[in-house]
Formats: structure tokens, C-alpha cells, sequence
């Protein structure tokens, strides 16, 4: 979100987080300005683009956008202050989790072919001559990943090879507009953009949560109790009492319950 100096009057939508994260700006910094608001995004940028403002307010790529619209684009400014952070992400229908589970891994299969240097001209090329596991699991040569979320097993080289990896489709898409990567960059380049590794475990989430309940209800009837362990993230196995209890590397679990001595907690 970018705003003007004090004593500005900012066109905000209604009823939106930025109206509330604006509020909250001029409030921290003790600064007073002029709200104008308007119920959608059309309404804000005529205001705007008439003088009705002297600032509107948004998501910065939402700006950019607006910005390409105007007669004249070159007259308008975007201000580098940054005053909140609002993570964007893709959303499906609640309760879809075979959907969910489709899209969170497509979007890592895209962070993933930037990290290995593949694009949508060469994904294909590297399917035929890699033999870096982490390739093969991206083109479906190796690994049972596409099977659990019931596609191909070229799932993911597909997505690269249609729609490019994560930062072609930024470059495609906003790049153009004038969108820096920022903190949308690879983590090895100072961003937040990383991904687990495209590997699958032998079950489903469901499954694993109805075993987890399984083994819990088993030992609460027994009267037994559980010992807290840490455990490293890259282990996908873990030995869980006669049996193995799988985890997927896309849950974030610092800490798993195993069978043991009485814990304070």
C-alpha cells in the first residue's frame, strides 16, 4: 500500500484491509489526511484520475495495473513507501483438498524449475537428458508425487512447459508492468520464494491424520502418555511404535508426538 504526505486526501476502496491498514498508518505516525472513500475500484480511480484525491491507495501491484490504464500513465507516480504487507496467494473452493493440494504443489513445481535453472524451453530437454534426482522428480521421471494428487506423472513438467517456471510467469505477467520481484525473489536471492522437494510419502494427508487418531485413541485407552521430540524437517519416515507413520514435507511440524515418557506440557 503507498500513500501520499500528511495532510493528503486519499482515495481508499470500502470495507477493504487496505482501508483499515491506511488508517492504521497515519495513526502510527500521528499525521492526519483526508479519507475519500469509494465502493469499488473503478469509482477510485476516476476520483483519482479527476483530482476528487491526491493519493489512492492499494495493493502496489493493483497500482501498477490502474497506472497502465491511465491516459497518461508517465504522469502518475508510484511512492516507494511500503506501509503494510499483504501476502497474495491462489485460493480454492473449503473443503477441496485433492484441488488445494493441486495448486500448492503446482506453484512449487514453478519456484522449483527456477531454482534448477529449467524454463518452458527446456523442460522437456532436461526430462530426456538429466539424471539429476531433482529434475527427474520434476518431469516425472522418478518419484510418486503425481500419483498422490491423482494426475500424470509429467504433472509438473507440464505446468513448466505451459505456463513457464516462477519467475518467467512473474516477468510475463508483471515484469512487464514494472513490478520489481522484491521479496517475491528465490530465497537464495535475498526473497522469500523456496519449496519442498517434489517427493511423495506412500499417503494421503487424510490418511495420515486417520492413523495419527488411530495410534492416539489406541494409547489414551491403554492409559499411556507421549514424549515431545524434535525432529528435522527433511525426514519424511518417522518409526511410530510396531508401525511407520509418514509425513508429507508440505506440513509444517516442528514437533510430532511419540510414545514415551510423561511431558509436562
Amino acid at each position: 500500500m503507498h500513500v501520499e504526505p500528511a495532510g493528503a486526501s486519499v482515495c481508499v476502496q470500502a470495507g477493504t484491509d487496505t482501508q483499515a491498514g491506511l488508517q492504521d498508518y497515519f495513526s502510527r505516525s500521528k499525521r492526519k489526511f483526508e479519507p475519500v472513500t469509494l465502493e469499488n475500484l473503478e469509482q477510485m480511480k476516476d476520483a483519482f484520475a479527476s483530482g476528487r484525491c491526491d493519493a489512492m491507495t492499494s495493493d502496489s501491484t493493483q497500482l501498477i495495473a490502474i497506472r497502465s490504464t491511465m491516459q497518461r500513465p508517465g504522469e502518475y507516480r508510484l511512492l516507494p513507501e511500503i506501509v503494510t504487507k499483504e501476502p497474495l496467494a491462489p485460493a480454492v473452493r473449503s473443503g477441496d483438498e485433492q484441488r488445494a493440494n493441486i495448486v500448492r504443489w503446482s506453484f512449487w513445481a514453478m519456484v522449483t524449475a527456477e531454482e534448477l535453472g529449467i524454463t518452458s524451453a527446456t523442460v522437456k530437454e532436461q526430462a530426456a537428458t538429466s539424471s539429476d534426482p531433482s529434475v527427474q522428480r520434476l518431469t516425472g521421471k522418478a518419484g510418486d508425487l503425481g500419483k498422490m494428487l491423482g494426475l500424470d506423472p509429467a504433472w509438473a513438467m507440464s505446468v513448466v512447459a505451459q505456463v513457464g517456471n516462477y519467475g518467467e510467469s512473474f516477468g510475463r505477467n508483471l515484469g512487464t508492468l514494472g513490478v520489481s520481484r522484491g521479496y517475491n525473489r528465490l530465497w537464495r536471492e535475498g526473497g522469500l520464494m523456496f519449496a519442498p522437494p517434489l517427493r511423495g510419502c506412500g499417503t494421503t494427508r487424510p490418511q495420515r491424520a486417520a492413523r495419527w487418531r488411530q495410534a492416539d485413541e489406541s494409547r489414551r485407552s491403554q492409559g499411556k502418555t507421549w514424549r515431545i521430540v524434535v525432529y528435522d524437517l527433511s525426514l519424511e519416515n518417522m518409526n511410530f511404535g510396531g508401525g511407520r507413520l509418514l509425513f508429507a514435507s508440505d506440513v509444517p511440524m516442528p514437533w510430532v508426538r511419540q510414545p514415551g515418557a510423561t511431558t509436562g506440557a
